[in-house]
């Protein structure tokens, strides 16, 4: 493939495939800043990359600088694009002596694929300038870095869930709503402690309840919206009246997908048992009701549904490898820690056998999706530690846990 683009295009490939496609990891771009009088004395991009994996590599990237307008709105001044040669730091001569901006966006046009951070003064002046953006394409990289930021640990999950509520109502393209909603709650449910996790997710709620009041009746922003407040809210009584037809945002349809995540959300939050889901399975006999009615049954916070639930996924070989993930993926919930934590050293102990009962990309996912990954504490990953330790383990399950323990450890030192 390579020799034959670098026969189409007339440029060699090689030195290009060697750093981008056979060195592993993702470089960080940064920039930093020096002002003088309201102007740049020296503006450069500085690129590294992780310890492990010390590759650098070139980068033609874009750089915006975005004012406030007369009428209040956010606008690029100008724009300019530059190449990053491996050095590590690159001077920007262009923006010397240039006027300082509200905003200086790295990577606008999003030109790279890399890890952006802005300088600090960019970075603060981001809640408030965000909105105003009317470069939809720019909006994303902001939401990006910041999302990146946070599951690095440079930024707290507090800030990110203030942004959301302040930036993501006035938010009108649906896939940056959607994104920003799905991986903020899962950044909710990993890097905020225990005991700030409720609060965080009740204003990822209001953000979303926001959103849907500002969105057109039967539109994609209005589904989107709905789904983020589904999946955020701990209002039993408002789910149960959408469930029953009251109180309905104009415009909005509860199908059996949306019936079937509100059903769901209330299970979690022990407004649903078996009775429900067997009801609403019957309402929905697809093989698509089917999944969301397992899903259901381990998200049942019983100890002896949860026994069951966990027998399927590690033991249960006619179980369908479909339903068998999605039994995994509906087991744990951050609101039943208490009730799931022996199941932690369950899974360290008894995912090598399960990786018998079934193979390959089942295997894979059942062992990622039944990963405690809601568990953050020390003992989850000495725990994984010592699985890993262990010269016969499956190369699939090594993986898994491998990966997972990463994210664990990013979560774990967020919260300290």
């Amino acid at each position: 493939l390579l020799a034959a683009l670098s026969a189409s295009s007339g440029r060699d490939l090689t030195a290009w495939a060697d750093v981008w496609l056979r060195q592993a990891q993702v470089n960080t771009l940064r920039t930093e800043v020096v002002s003088d009088g309201g102007h740049y004395a020296e503006v450069a991009v500085v690129q590294t990359a992780p310890s492990g994996f010390p590759t650098l590599r070139p980068h033609r990237i874009g750089l915006g600088l975005f004012d406030r307008a007369p009428d209040g709105s956010v606008v690029r001044r100008r724009r300019i694009d530059v190449d990053l040669d491996t050095s590590g730091r690159t001077v920007i001569a262009d923006l010397t002596g240039e006027k300082v901006a509200g905003l200086l966006l790295l990577n606008d046009g999003d030109l790279t694929y890399a890890k952006i951070r802005l300088d600090e003064e960019s970075a603060a002046a981001v809640p408030t300038m965000l909105p105003l953006i009317g470069d939809s394409l720019a909006r994303a990289v902001l939401w990006a870095a910041t999302l990146d930021a946070v599951v690095d640990g440079e930024r707290p999950v507090a800030e990110l869930v203030t942004m959301v509520l302040t930036a993501l109502p006035v938010e009108t393209d649906v896939v940056i709503v959607e994104d920003v909603l799905r991986a903020t709650r899962s950044l909710v449910d990993r890097y905020s402690t225990y005991q700030t996790r409720p609060a965080a997710l009740e204003l990822v709620a209001q953000a979303a309840d926001r959103l849907l009041a500002h969105s057109e009746p039967g539109g994609s922003r209005q589904l989107a919206a709905a789904r983020g407040l589904i999946g955020a809210t701990a209002d039993v009584t408002r789910l149960r009246d959408w469930l029953a037809g009251r109180g309905v945002p104009d415009g909005l349809a509860i199908d059996h997908d949306l019936r079937w995540l509100i059903v769901y959300r209330l299970t979690v939050l022990g407004g649903a048992g078996p009775a429900e889901i067997d009801a609403e399975f019957d309402r929905d006999r697809s093989a698509s009701g089917e999944q969301w009615a397992a899903r259901c049954s381990a998200a049942v916070p019983d100890a002896e549904l949860k026994a069951q639930a966990w027998q399927a996924i590690v033991g249960d070989a006619t179980l369908s490898n479909r339903l068998t993930e999605l039994t995994a993926g509906g087991f744990w919930q951050p609101e039943q820690i208490e009730l799931l934590r022996p199941y932690v050293s369950r899974y360290f102990a008894e995912m090598p056998a399960m990786m018998d009962v079934r193979s390959g990309m089942s295997a894979e996912r059942t062992a990622a999706a039944a990963y405690p990954d809601v568990v953050v504490e020390p003992e989850t990953r000495r725990l994984a530690a010592e699985l890993l330790a262990r010269e016969d383990l499956d190369p699939l399950l090594r993986r898994v846990v491998a990966d997972a323990d990463d994210d664990l450890g990013r979560a774990l030192a967020a919260r300290f």
